[in-house]
Order: structure tokens, then C-alpha cells, then sequence
């Protein structure tokens, strides 16, 4: 068998052993050009064309970042290979040093960003399911160096896995056929099939860590262990191995401990948790930022330690901020995780109720002492009194109310609560705070910001799902009705 064969088997291998590709399934390959993702897209089309491998169709995405100068000549690089094996190739630019200005991100962290959304649009539209990457073992070595330098966990010395989820699209899952072998490797199966690829002289810049380990402190090590590459690797795989065990057992833990969870937000049972060892929680944490689909690449162990002692300090009230826009907030026994999300209810928003007539609002909401979320408020005048009013109190849910029409003063709009919102409520002796009105009847802080609230140009008219304000009600002089409705 030569070398050629030997090499096509074992990705063959790699991608059987993994499950990464299903009969038929189309695969979107990542290409820069060079000799990783240049000699990953030629195996898995010579393993496709002979028969080795059922793939569906192979699709090329190439973004160009407009770091370099030569960024042009490699995009028409990509455009030439794609051309020569008969391949859909989709290439795109984006300003990346604009973007990373216009976020405030790294360069590094502003090109993965828009890496990752362009790969992931392209797959939606050519109907991918799996989008290809030509990570090897020498970047799974320098990724496990890199972290254990930032300070990392056992599961961050699994390294680099060959499957995973997509981030943000769990219908795409992100695979790596040629993990398992090494640069000197594939660039020997180029030599050999006299397969042409694109050189990034930036790869040899020592401004970034990553090349930092690889170009200086790799070249140290060997020194010292001239096998530290295997080693290191060996390592990544008994940390997977080790990992696998345990999250079983965290998934237990997850279930036992969870008290509520949205596509948001979720809460732990503090006192559930609080019997757990520190170990043990600090990976529930990582495993709840992960469900919430949150990013933890600046998520450090001090962070999560800063929420260990949250939980362990059991001071209602408590609340940080992690990296991310991420709030964590103990009340009442709840430890909360909530990420930030573009909702409706993100002070200072504010949405105008049309009178009568129906508003359809961004996102959703939510109404007190009913599940799921609303999408749209509806209003509409009604001819009757006070009777009109028991009447409808007799068979009327959380999701709608009925005020008298002639006591709204000026315009009519739906907001979130703000800090200090007060008003009186229907049958209360005096004005009260919504943060009381909350508390008394323990709404989870999960709940509280997507909790609607339509007002006018006094104030606050009903606290939806709750109670209405005193100075609306209906009274034996009242001859018109509004009323209000929260629909799904």
C-alpha cells in the first residue's frame, strides 16, 4: 500500500470512527488556501470520487478578511483549485479591522466572528449539514499549551474535538478530518500529488500567542522532549476520556439541580447545589453557559470562582457580570444565569399601543402568572360599566383586563419595568414599587425583565398579568371600556 493510500484510509477511518459524514450528506469545506485546508479538500474529493466515501456534495467557502495584501491573490488562488475539481466555490470579503473597531474586538477575535457567521450562512444556504475544517495534531497541541499557559480545567486539556456543534446553529455541526495527523504529514501528501497551496507569511508574525507557542516555545520544549507534540496529545486524549465519564455524571447533576430555563436564561436550586463540591459546581456553571449558548473564550476560572462564591455566600440580592454580557444573580434560593439578547424589553425600549388595534412586538414578552411568551397586544373598545367589568372578571385569564377607557390620559405604550417604577394598585391602600410587587410574589429574576407593563403619560396602568391601576378602574360612572389582550 503507498502513501497516498495509507493517508486517504486514514481520514477515511477518522471520519467512520467519529461519524462525522452520513450517506449523502452535503459537506461545506472551510478553504484559506493553505496547505492544511488545501490538502483536506483534495482527499475528501479523491475519497468521494473513488467510491471510499458517500459525500453528497462537496461546497468551497473562502472569506476574505482584507488583512493582508495578497488577500486577493489567495481568494482567486481558491477560486483556481475550486475550478479544477469541478467544486461550488463561495467567496466573500468583509473589512474585519472595521468590524473589530465596531465591536470593540480583537483582530483575532473580529476574523473568527465573521469566520464563523459567514461559514454558517453559507451551509443554510447550500443545504449543508456539516461544514469541514483542516485543523491538525499540531494545532490540538498548541490549542492545549495555549490554554494550560491562560489557565484551564482537565476539559480544557481535551483540546480540539473532531466533532462538535456549530456555534449558535445546532443543526450545523463543525468536523475535523484530518485532527488525527500531523503538518509534516499532510504536507508530505501534498509533496507527493504535487498539490499547490498559498503560504500566509503572517503564520510566521510572532505578534500572536498562538504563534508565539508554535515558532518559540514548542521549538523550547522539543529540546527538552523532542516527542512533546505526542505527548501533549496523549494527554488531550486521556483528559477526553476522563471527561466523557464525567459528564454523564454532570448531566445528572444538571437535571437534579435545575429549577427553571428558557432559551435565555435558566436557575439552579441553591440549596441543591450548594452540596456539591466546588469541582463539581464550577462545571455545572460551564455546563449552563454552554445549554444557554454562551461563549466562554473570556470566561476565566476566576469568574467562575466569583460565582462559587456568590452561591456560597447565599446573600439574596447578590449579582455579577461575566464576560459576554452574562448576569448571574442570587434571589430567594435561585442562582440565575441570563445572557444579554436583543428582546423587546431592553431599557430604554418602548413600543406605542395603537387605540383600538393590534401591535405586534419585536421578539417577546411576558405576562405575570402564565408560561411562554406573547408576541403581540391587541386593544378595543367596549360599550359598558361596571357590571360589563364583573361580568368579564368571572371567566377572564392572566392574558387580558378591561380599564375605563375616558381615565387614559395621553398615549397609550407597552415598556419593561425601570429601577423606582411605582404605582397603586387596584384595592391598595397605597402606591407600591414593582420590585415589591415582584418579590411578594416571588417572581424569579428570570422572569422579572420580560414582564410587560402598559402605561401612559401618567404612569403605569397595568402591570400585565397582575393587577391594574386603582386610578383605571371601572365605577358606576364608567360608559366606556378598553380592553387589552396579550396574544401568542
Amino acid at each position: 500500500m503507498n502513501n497516498n493510500s495509507t493517508f486517504l484510509n486514514s481520514i477515511s477511518d477518522q471520519i467512520n470512527s467519529h461519524e462525522m459524514i452520513a450517506d449523502g450528506e452535503n459537506v461545506l469545506l472551510a478553504v484559506s488556501g493553505g496547505c492544511d485546508s488545501i490538502s483536506m479538500t483534495n482527499a475528501l474529493y479523491m475519497l468521494g470520487a473513488s467510491g471510499q466515501l458517500n459525500i453528497g456534495q462537496l461546497f468551497i467557502a473562502h472569506l476574505d478578511h482584507k488583512l493582508r495584501d495578497e488577500s486577493i491573490e489567495d481568494a482567486q488562488f481558491v477560486q483556481a483549485q475550486a475550478n479544477r475539481l469541478s467544486l461550488k466555490c463561495i467567496i466573500e470579503e468583509i473589512d474585519v479591522n472595521a468590524y473589530a473597531s465596531e465591536n470593540n474586538e480583537s483582530i483575532e477575535t473580529a476574523a473568527r466572528n465573521c469566520r464563523y457567521l459567514f461559514l454558517a450562512d453559507v451551509a443554510n444556504r447550500y443545504n449543508c449539514t456539516k461544514v469541514a475544517f483542516a485543523h491538525n495534531a499540531d494545532d490540538n497541541t498548541e490549542t492545549v499549551l495555549h490554554r494550560i499557559i491562560r489557565g484551564t480545567g482537565v476539559k480544557g486539556l481535551v483540546g480540539i474535538p473532531p466533532v462538535r456543534d456549530f456555534e449558535n446553529q445546532k443543526q450545523l455541526k463543525v468536523i475535523r478530518p484530518i485532527l488525527h495527523l500531523t503538518r509534516s504529514e499532510i504536507e508530505n501528501f501534498a509533496a507527493e500529488n504535487n498539490i499547490e497551496y498559498r503560504l500566509d507569511r503572517s503564520n510566521l508574525s510572532t505578534e500572536y500567542t498562538r504563534n508565539r507557542i508554535r515558532l518559540e516555545l514548542l521549538p523550547l520544549l522539543r529540546k527538552y522532549n523532542p516527542k512533546v507534540s505526542e505527548a501533549i496529545n496523549r494527554l488531550s486524549l486521556i483528559a477526553n476520556r476522563m471527561q466523557r465519564k464525567f459528564d454523564i455524571n454532570l448531566e445528572n447533576q444538571f437535571a437534579d439541580c435545575l429549577a427553571e430555563i428558557d432559551s435565555n436564561a435558566l436557575s439552579f436550586d441553591n440549596v441543591m447545589i450548594g452540596q456539591l463540591d466546588d469541582n463539581d459546581l464550577s462545571e455545572l456553571i460551564r455546563l449552563a453557559l454552554a445549554k444557554l449558548g454562551i461563549s466562554q473564550r473570556h470566561i476565566s476560572f476566576s469568574h467562575i470562582d466569583n460565582v462559587i462564591k456568590i452561591s456560597r455566600g447565599r446573600h439574596s440580592g447578590d449579582s455579577i457580570e461575566l464576560p459576554g454580557h452574562v448576569n448571574i444573580s442570587l434571589h430567594n434560593d435561585l442562582l440565575s444565569i441570563r445572557k444579554a439578547t436583543p428582546e423587546l424589553f431592553r431599557l430604554p425600549y418602548r413600543v406605542t399601543l395603537p387605540v383600538p388595534g393590534a401591535t405586534v412586538i419585536m421578539d417577546s414578552f411576558a405576562v405575570v402568572n402564565a408560561t411562554g411568551s406573547y408576541s403581540q397586544i391587541a386593544t378595543e373598545f367596549v360599550d359598558g360599566g361596571l357590571d360589563d367589568v364583573r361580568t368579564f372578571q368571572k371567566n377572564k385569564t392572566f392574558e387580558s383586563e378591561m380599564i375605563d377607557a375616558d381615565k387614559i390620559e395621553g398615549q397609550l405604550y407597552v415598556c419593561a419595568r425601570k429601577p423606582g417604577d411605582k404605582f397603586k394598585p387596584l384595592g391598595s391602600s397605597g402606591k407600591k414599587s414593582v420590585s415589591d410587587i415582584f418579590t411578594d410574589i416571588k417572581l424569579s429574576p428570570i422572569r422579572r425583565d420580560q414582564i410587560a407593563m402598559v402605561c401612559d403619560n401618567k404612569g403605569i396602568l397595568w402591570l400585565m398579568g397582575h393587577r391594574i391601576a386603582d386610578r383605571v378602574k371601572a365605577t358606576t360612572k364608567t360608559k366606556k371600556l378598553l380592553k387589552i389582550t396579550a396574544i401568542r
